[in-house]
């Protein structure tokens, strides 16, 4: 008799607290941590022009790979390119820039791949104190690229 008092009892709080939710409960956010990035750069021809209308896109490495991790921008009339975006704390970013333009904007030039060094997670300006998820804030200066004409 005590068991089924016991089964009864516990039957009731399972009812009980599935009916009320999780508002007893602290909910666990399952979340990958991630870091804000700005990457600025600048493109010119080997005559030290600069070249507007190219794509860049960013990418980053992984298991020996290239994974995209953000939209396409464009480079405006003095060849520079601004990436905004929020990922996961990678080690590498990549740019890889397109030329969809063809022969405007000064020819038509060679697609390239650039791997950025390794990014220095010791730069980020922290938000929340790093307590959280959210790794923060890096701004990094992608040096200026060089692009050869087509033949």
């Amino acid at each position: 008799m005590k068991h089924i008092i016991y089964f009864i009892i516990i039957c009731s709080m399972t009812i009980l607290l599935m009916a009320t939710g999780t508002s007893c409960c602290e909910q666990i956010i399952d979340r990958e941590p991630v870091v804000h990035i700005t990457a600025v750069g600048e493109i010119y021809d080997l005559d030290g022009n600069s070249i507007a209308g190219l794509e860049v896109t960013p990418f980053t490495i992984v298991g020996g790979s290239y994974q995209q991790i953000g939209s396409p921008v464009m480079t405006n009339e003095e060849g520079i390119y601004r990436i905004d975006i929020t990922t996961r704390p990678w080690t590498y970013l990549v740019v890889k820039v397109k030329d969809i333009d063809g022969p405007a904007n000064g020819g038509t030039f060679i697609d390239i791949k650039l791997v950025e060094s390794i990014i220095d997670y010791q730069r980020v300006q922290l938000n929340d104190n790093g307590t959280t998820w959210d790794f923060g804030t890096i701004m990094i200066l992608i040096p200026s690229i060089r692009l050869t004409h087509k033949e």
